[in-house]
C-alpha cells in the first residue's frame, strides 16, 4: 500500500501518520493519537498503538507508551498535587491501582532522592510496572486546573498479530477498547456483518429478555463531559425484535428502551469502554488492515 493513500485514510480517522517520503511501500504505519483531557475530568484511554519496552515494543509498558503530554509535580501527596492520574483495572479484582505522572526531576525531588526516570509512579515513589497491552484501557484523571492532551505514538496493529487473543473474562467488568483506530459499530459493519476487529457477536450473550433481568451482557461507555457512563446492552436483531415488539432490528448494543447505540455514543480513536460478558469467559482475536 502507498504511504500517500495511507495518509489520506489516517488523516481521516483523525490519526497523524509520520512517513519520512511519499510513494513508499510499507507493511507497517507509524501513527500519532491526540487525545484533550478538559481540566479536573476523566477519559478512558486505550492501547491501539504497538509500543513499549520490549523488543517487539508489544508489551505495552505505561513508562514507554503514555508519557507525553501530561501534567508533573514536585508533589509528593497525590491529595494535594496536580499530577496527572492514571487508573489501571483489574478486571479479577474488580477495583481500580492508581499511578501518578511525573517528569524524572519532579520525581527526585517528590521522593527525596537522585535517578529517577519519567513515568508513573505510586503514591509511595514505586515505579509501575504496568502493561497496558493493545485491545485494554485505562483512566485518565486530569487533577489540575488546565487542560492536557495525552499523545501516543506507535505502529498500527495489522493482521492477525494477538497470538494469544484477547481474553473477554465471564461475570466481571472488562475495560477494553477496540484495536482499530477507527469510530464504528463496536460489532458489526452497516450491513450486519461482523466486523474482523469488533466484539465477536457469536460470543457475546443476548436473550429475549428485558435489559433489567442482567442477562445480557453490558456496555457502559463514559461521557467525560457530564463524568458518567452511558449504559447499553447487547441483544442479536431477533432478541431485539422479541423484547421491543417491533421487527428489523439489527444486532448490537442497545438502550434499555430499545435504541441502538448512536454513532455519536460509539467509543472514539484510541477511547476505551467497559464490557460486563454473562456467562464463561472467551478469547478472541481481532483483525485489521488498512487497504
Amino acid at each position: 500500500m502507498k504511504t500517500k493513500t495511507l495518509l489520506i485514510a489516517m488523516a481521516t480517522l483523525a490519526v497523524g501518520v509520520i512517513s519520512s517520503q511519499a510513494q513508499v511501500y510499507s507493511a507497517n504505519v507509524v501513527g500519532y493519537i491526540n487525545q484533550p483531557i478538559a481540566a479536573g475530568k476523566f477519559a478512558i484511554v486505550g492501547s491501539q498503538l504497538i509500543n513499549g519496552s520490549d523488543v517487539n515494543a508489544t508489551n505495552g509498558d505505561i513508562n514507554t507508551t503514555m508519557i507525553s503530554g501530561l501534567i508533573s509535580s514536585q508533589s509528593a501527596s497525590p491529595s494535594t498535587s496536580t499530577n496527572t492520574v492514571l487508573l489501571n483495572w483489574s478486571t479479577a479484582f474488580g477495583a481500580f491501582t492508581l499511578s501518578y505522572y511525573y517528569t524524572g526531576a519532579d520525581a527526585d525531588v517528590a521522593f527525596n532522592s537522585a535517578g529517577h526516570v519519567t513515568g508513573w509512579y505510586s503514591a509511595g515513589g514505586v515505579l509501575s510496572t504496568i502493561k497496558l497491552k493493545n485491545g485494554l484501557a485505562c483512566f485518565l484523571h486530569n487533577t489540575a486546573a488546565i487542560p492536557l492532551t495525552n499523545t501516543v505514538v506507535g505502529t498500527v496493529n495489522q493482521g492477525t498479530t494477538f497470538p494469544a487473543g484477547i481474553t473477554i473474562t465471564g461475570n466481571k467488568f472488562n475495560l477494553l477498547c477496540n484495536i482499530a483506530p477507527v469510530v464504528t459499530n463496536l460489532v458489526v459493519d452497516a450491513g450486519g456483518n461482523q466486523l474482523p476487529f469488533g466484539l465477536p457477536a457469536a460470543s457475546l450473550t443476548s436473550t429475549p429478555n428485558p435489559a433489567a433481568s442482567g442477562l445480557n451482557d453490558k456496555l457502559l461507555v463514559w461521557n467525560a463531559a457530564f463524568n458518567a457512563y452511558a449504559t447499553y446492552y447487547f441483544y442479536t436483531g431477533a432478541n431485539a425484535d422479541s423484547v421491543f415488539s417491533g421487527s428489523g432490528h439489527v444486532t448490537g448494543f442497545y438502550t434499555a428502551g430499545g435504541v441502538l447505540m448512536l454513532p455519536t455514543a460509539w467509543p472514539n480513536v484510541n477511547n476505551g469502554y467497559f464490557l460486563y460478558h454473562v456467562g464463561s469467559s472467551f478469547t478472541y482475536t481481532p483483525t485489521f488492515t488498512i487497504q
